[in-house]
């Protein structure tokens, strides 16, 4: 944990120096955990010494607690931000976070070079971080899509439910007879593809109205909507419901190359990988692997499985990354085609 906290501060010291200061005050006056108070004579007396500044923390209606620190002018709040020996403490850590979450994403600091350079590096350092995490960052030789449309063609399913459409690159992508996708956003679903080969219905919907709705079963359902474990998890379990006996699941951002982008669901990969590991630990019945690419693509079939066992397992990053090979049952792009091949031959 010390170790992430530190990498997390390195890179907040590395955005504070490329980000607009005015737009970082802005974003402190504005949120509830940073507002600026120049007076504290009606709060609590209850305070903390963070190096050479102290935060004040009182309650808001709903009990929960909030931190706040006078910022007198911006060449103080930036100094404050660098958090160069600051102990690991609760309001240190809900600061760090919604900060890094504001720069790396509103800020869109995630794209500068110096920034990407920061995770190579980190990934490269890695003892299984060329074999089985860089793979992953690219779908230029094998794409989810591609996995999908394989499964199609090689077991002549007739019927495809997309959870999580997004721009419906990947669902014009697909053909197969039957076609059905849902999402709650307000997507133009105009852009979609039509073809008189296949029958199309798109849903706004919420994933959890429409399986509550749905009576329709189908051959391979691909879960890519809200990233976030618990949602995830009902998608899985309601597909479950509704796939043929020898359809097949398909998950997508089961490999995140780093912890960050994991950390701040629905955000990027979001923390879905959770969901599948949950389902290697506890779900014999199924057959499960995931494949070393495009954010990592998890398939789910029916079948049997050696239960992922280890008495010190738990939901972690900490953990999924030192473990994240034997935990997800991750496999090559080259050991799936093999597979792929060979069921096409049986």
């Amino acid at each position: 944990m010390i170790t992430l906290r530190n990498e997390i501060r390195d890179l907040l010291a590395i955005m504070l120096s490329k980000a607009d200061v005015a737009l970082i005050l802005d974003y402190l006056n504005r949120k509830p955990i940073f507002q600026s108070r120049d007076v504290f004579e009606t709060w609590s007396d209850d305070s903390m010494q963070l190096g050479d500044r102290r935060f004040y923390r009182n309650q808001d209606e709903s009990g929960n607690s909030i931190y706040f620190y006078g910022i007198k002018d911006v060449d103080e709040t930036v100094e404050f931000l660098k958090y160069i020996d600051y102990p690991d403490d609760e309001a240190v850590t809900l600061i760090e976070d919604s900060l890094f979450f504001f720069l790396y994403y509103n800020l869109s600091l995630k794209k500068d070079p110096e920034i990407s350079d920061y995770f190579n590096t980190l990934i490269k350092k890695s003892d299984i971080g060329e074999e089985w995490i860089m793979p992953s960052r690219s779908s230029s030789v094998l794409s989810r899509s591609d996995i999908i449309q394989g499964f199609i063609d090689r077991f002549e399913y007739k019927s495809y439910l997309e959870v999580g459409l997004a721009r419906l690159e990947n669902f014009n992508k697909i053909r197969c007879k039957n076609k059905v996708g849902i999402d709650p956003a307000k997507n133009d679903f105009n852009k979609c593809n039509l073809s008189q080969r296949e029958k199309i219905d798109l849903f706004h919907q919420k994933s959890d109205d429409f399986f509550r709705e749905n009576n329709e079963m189908y051959d391979i359902i691909f879960i890519d909507g809200f990233h976030e474990h618990q949602q995830c998890r009902r998608d899985v379990e309601n597909s479950l419901k509704f796939l043929n006996t020898s359809g097949t699941i398909i998950m997508h951002d089961l490999n995140p190359g780093h912890f960050i982008s994991q950390k701040f669901p629905p955000k990027s990969n979001g923390d879905v990988w959770k969901t599948f590991a949950e389902l290697r630990t506890t779900r014999q019945e199924l057959e499960m692997f995931t494949i070393c690419t495009d954010q990592g693509v998890g398939v789910i079939r029916r079948g049997d499985q050696t239960i992922y066992a280890d008495p010190d397992f738990e939901l972690s990053y900490e953990y999924f990354d030192k473990n994240r090979v034997k935990l997800m049952n991750m496999i090559s792009i080259k050991d799936f085609l093999e597979m792929m091949e060979m069921s096409s031959s049986d």
